[in-house]
């Protein structure tokens, strides 16, 4: 018999899908937090992360582009029916197209064009996953504004 009870009945939960939403958002930010670390040590990166309830909201400015920052809001979330868990994340793709006025402010999400993602396959809470689709989201927005 396990000594550890907790992981056991974590484990056994988890074979049945079902989570701690709380305690996987905590994991989530650890996650982010290590991946903004890492991009702050490039020159010309710039991070920054917070808490904004229910998102973690991640701002990676490159300093070769004045106002233009990859922003990324990401949280675990349980679907309506209350039966699946998935990983929501909306992030910036590229720039707005342009309006008749245009907002000189760095952070205005106006000056971005968005998408937004549910992700439910196998690994979806996985640090590895979730850090491969931070590069993807960010290499892609990186290529759309260059």
């Amino acid at each position: 018999m396990s000594n550890n009870w907790k992981e056991d009945l974590g484990n056994y939960f988890s074979e049945h899908n079902i989570y701690r939403l709380d305690y996987l958002n905590k994991q989530l930010f650890e996650y982010c937090k290590e991946w903004t670390q890492y991009l702050s040590e490039f020159h010309k990166l710039h991070t920054h992360i917070t808490e904004e309830t229910p998102n973690i909201v991640i701002k990676v400015k490159n300093a070769n582009r004045y106002l233009h920052f990859f922003i990324a809001y990401l949280s675990f979330r349980q679907s309506e029916s209350k039966n699946n868990y998935f990983l929501f994340i909306k992030y910036t793709v590229g720039l707005a197209p342009p309006r008749k006025t245009i907002s000189l402010k760095e952070n205005d999400e106006n000056n971005y064009e968005w998408t937004e993602e549910e992700f439910t396959e196998a690994g979806f809470i996985e640090k590895g996953y979730i850090l491969q689709l931070l590069n993807n989201r960010f290499k892609e927005f990186e290529r759309n504004i260059s």
